[in-house]
């Protein structure tokens, strides 16, 4: 898909390319963060440290999940964040829709086999250029 046709004006012009090149810089640090470690990934605010599911509901707009973890999650993903939640083989795309120092409720679009309570799973920033 080609992206969006530049303004024709100058001044919309600069700032159409000035946008440009910070969504470039943003997804570049976005794939430098995920090429690290897991655990630099957490001090970086890209990733959360293991979770565990507490419950799993299917809703009309696919699924709530809701996670705890052992230790507190890193407050780099926070409430209406894009996100994976990594279950298995699986990588499903969703939303935070709540996050507490130790506990979080997740919306997830889709299904899964892989998603039962009590397995653990990670969660992982992703990059939505369309927020």
């Amino acid at each position: 898909m080609p992206g969006p046709t530049p303004p024709r004006h100058p001044h919309l012009s600069r700032l159409f390319d000035a946008i440009g090149a910070e969504r470039a810089a943003v997804s570049r640090a976005h794939a430098d963060a995920l090429s690290r470690p897991h655990d630099e990934q957490r001090q970086l605010g890209v990733r959360w440290p293991p979770v565990r599911i507490e419950s799993v509901v299917e809703t009309w707009r696919g699924l709530e999940v809701v996670v705890r973890s052992a230790i507190d999650l890193h407050d780099g993903i926070d409430d209406g964040e894009p996100v994976f939640m990594e279950a298995g083989t699986e990588r499903l795309a969703g939303r935070v829709l709540r996050a507490d120092p130790r506990a979080a409720m997740i919306e997830l679009r889709g299904e899964s086999a892989d998603l039962e309570e009590g397995s653990t799973v990670s969660v992982v920033r992703r990059l939505d250029p369309t927020t």
